[in-house]
């Protein structure tokens, strides 16, 4: 068990000012359950603080409204709580090794580049009820208390210059190397200024795109299919190919609606931040065979053009399991050969 990490985990689905959503909590939800789970982030559940509408009863004011942003920040007051209580027993302010934060729901961009999380008291003019992710993320990592930061936000980014920015209430503390060993990974569900977008996804329930293709990849889709290890790096370069994969047709052919999320991240691969390990996934490929190929060797070759797979052709389809990578197919006798890719994402179908 992760017993050093911590989770700030929020979905926010109800705003009487505003609209309602359908996707946060499902999201939220998704992510709490990675983030408990032993083959995910393994975090103690007493250290998260799981926050999400149904929690709350339903409000028709929005000055009722709940969660309202205190909610949220005295998820992070108790973590600086905790940090002087443990001053105070000799341990210094150290809290642990990683934090989780995820947040989903309505959103806005006070200033460039922000990414604000409207609670649920919000509304088009109380735009000042909201959560700046990065800065609550920046301030946590500069001052020690965490030696890692991992940072996802599923909300909209619109500019909204006239919100006033709710800025964390805490007077900086900067540690000692505390940014030179500090890792982060902050991920945002879409660009600066930019709509983010839900729809009902595989299970028949409303999910944010973003989230779904995140906790796909936590889950395995995105490991380094040589040592099962997801890192900043194989997180960030699968959501940057794969988030695309669960808009909706119309989205995709919409040229206002980013493809790819917002993401942050150190590139050295020298120190990379490993967020965890599994066992590598494999999918299914069906490389679908011609009828004269029967009793015939067929092969599979990886990117590096060494064998994984060989047996004798069995028309009319040979179903094989095979991690994330590029493929070649081929029946050399009959100088058959089909390149494919397998991405974790989409069924497989091969011809030759």
């Amino acid at each position: 068990m992760a017993k050093d990490d911590w989770a700030i985990v929020v979905g926010i689905r109800l705003y009487p000012g505003l609209s309602d959503l359908e996707g946060p909590e499902n999201d939220a939800k998704s992510f709490y359950e990675w983030v408990v789970s032993p083959a995910g982030g393994d975090v103690p559940p007493e250290q998260i603080a799981y926050i999400s509408s149904s929690k709350f009863p339903a409000q028709n004011l929005p000055g009722k409204a709940e969660p309202a942003a205190a909610t949220v920040q005295r998820a992070f007051d108790d973590l600086q709580d905790l940090a002087e209580q443990n001053s105070k027993a000799g341990n210094g302010l150290r809290v642990g090794r990683r934090l989780y934060i995820y947040l989903s729901g309505h959103g806005c961009a006070p200033r460039l580049n922000d990414s604000a999380l409207l609670t649920a008291n919000a509304t088009p003019q109380r735009a000042g009820y909201h959560i700046l992710g990065r800065l609550y993320a920046d301030w946590f990592l500069r001052s020690n208390f965490f030696d890692e930061a991992i940072l996802f936000m599923d909300c909209c980014r619109e500019s909204y210059p006239q919100t006033p920015p709710n800025i964390p209430p805490y007077i900086d503390v900067t540690g000692a190397d505390a940014m030179d060993k500090a890792k982060a990974f902050y991920g945002f569900g879409t660009k600066w200024s930019r709509l983010s977008r839900e729809r009902k996804m595989a299970d028949g329930k409303v999910h944010g795109v973003f989230t779904t293709a995140l906790v796909e990849g936590l889950k395995g889709a995105a490991c380094d299919p040589s040592d099962g290890r997801i890192t900043a790096a194989s997180l960030g370069n699968y959501l940057y190919a794969n988030m695309k994969n669960f808009l909706s047709q119309a989205d995709l052919d919409d040229p206002e609606i980013p493809k790819e999320p917002d993401l942050e991240y150190d590139k050295n691969p020298q120190t990379p931040l490993v967020i965890a390990s599994v066992p590598i996934p494999k999918f299914l490929a069906t490389i679908n065979l011609p009828a004269g190929t029967a009793g015939k060797k067929i092969e599979i070759l990886d990117d590096k053009f060494k064998s994984v797979y060989s047996d004798t052709a069995t028309p009319p389809a040979l179903k094989v399991q095979l991690t994330r990578g590029i493929y070649v197919a081929q029946v050399l006798v009959d100088g058959l050969q089909a390149p494919f890719e397998v991405n974790g994402t989409e069924a497989v179908n091969v011809n030759f």
